[in-house]
């Protein structure tokens, strides 16, 4: 295999993102080794993402490949687990199988720094440099910790702890974090001196937005926030009808995350009278590649609403609706605080294009 680079994502997000730091980094999509590490609901969206976009040099589905990986040989929806070596067990050998084959290279693009798989490879790999995309806000809780020199707090329970150790001892699981980093982030984060910050300006993104015409109506992206705990759904349709008399008289599309519930979003549809819509590609990239963009995007909280910022500016009017403390079911809480510094941060963000509106009961 002769490639330069390696790219290893589980995520639409992390997709897109990896093309964008392929662009920054000056590093053709051709010379660029895309590894799929997704589950069964990321991957439809995934492959849709990639039909749309330039030629990978290969792509390796980890869960479909033998235990000494081969490319896959057309970019389409038909990845299957293998039978034998399917299990993500097996994920382990056949990562440090592909690194042996990869010999040298010039980056490691990894979309999640807390997954264990993607640190291992990023451990055995030989590469010049390893670059950290986004992963929506995960990145400010890394660089929080990476700036604190430590990872959270270990809580697993003692079957994960005897998992984890057979992994590490038997198979040669590496999953410790590597010494130097580079953040590729849309944020603008403080890194430890032994990290660099590449800012993401979404530039691919930015010159395919440009030539788009706006459409009619709002978008509002919906969340997992009810399965998430985040709000009861009490709170959640309580919210959303507050939204509704926001933009009385407009019309307003749902734009479902796939994690959400196919039956409250038919209900939301149904009682506040909004169309509901499930894109095959992430939002950024729908609005600036694949479809017209809106009159203007809102949401609660998501990754999306900087991304959008950054890719958009004044072409598209971006409105976060801040939770009402007493409507809050975390409000309070430690998590709840987390939620409430994510909304501070969107009010410092806040401009003729970026609005942060206060709910109030």
């Amino acid at each position: 295999m002769n490639f330069r680079a390696v790219a290893l994502v589980k995520s639409p997000l992390q997709l897109m993102n990896a093309i964008e730091a392929c662009s920054t980094f000056k590093m053709p999509l051709c010379d660029c080794l895309l590894v799929l590490m997704a589950d069964r609901k990321s991957l439809p969206q995934l492959c849709s993402l990639i039909n749309q976009t330039p030629d990978w040099g290969g792509i390796l589905p980890l869960a479909n490949a033998g235990i000494n990986p081969a490319l896959a040989e057309e970019q389409g929806n038909s990845f299957i687990r293998h039978p034998l070596w399917g299990n993500d067990l097996f994920g382990i050998i056949k990562l440090r199988n592909l690194a042996q084959c990869l010999g040298q290279l010039d980056f490691v693009f990894i979309g999640d720094l807390g997954n264990p798989m993607m640190r291992h490879f990023s451990q055995i790999a030989e590469a010049r440099e390893l670059v950290v995309l986004d992963d929506g806000v995960a990145t400010l809780q890394f660089v929080q910790w990476r700036n604190a020199a430590k990872w959270g707090t270990d809580r697993r329970r003692l079957k994960k702890q005897a998992g984890l150790f057979l992994k590490r001892h038997v198979l040669g699981l590496k999953d410790g974090f590597p010494q130097r980093l580079t953040f590729y982030s849309v944020y603008d984060v403080h890194v430890p001196e032994h990290d660099r910050l590449v800012k993401n300006s979404y530039d691919y993104l930015r010159s395919r937005a440009e030539a788009k015409t706006p459409d009619n109506g709002i978008y509002f992206l919906g969340g997992p926030l009810v399965e998430a705990k985040i709000l009861s759904e009490y709170e959640y349709f309580w919210h959303l009808r507050k939204v509704e008399e926001y933009f009385s008289g407009s019309k307003i599309v749902y734009v479902a995350h796939r994690r959400e519930s196919a039956e409250r979003v038919n209900r939301i549809g149904r009682s506040l009278g909004w169309e509901p819509r499930l894109f095959d590609y992430p939002i950024e990239f729908q609005l600036a590649v694949v479809g017209q963009r809106p009159e203007a995007l809102a949401s609660f909280i998501s990754s999306a609403l900087e991304n959008c910022k950054a890719i958009f500016g004044s072409l598209l009017p971006i409105y976060s609706f801040r939770f009402a403390p007493e409507k809050f079911l975390l409000n309070g809480t430690p998590r709840g605080h987390g939620i409430q510094t994510l909304f501070d941060r969107y009010e410092s963000l806040s401009d003729e294009y970026f609005k942060v509106i206060k709910l109030n009961s």
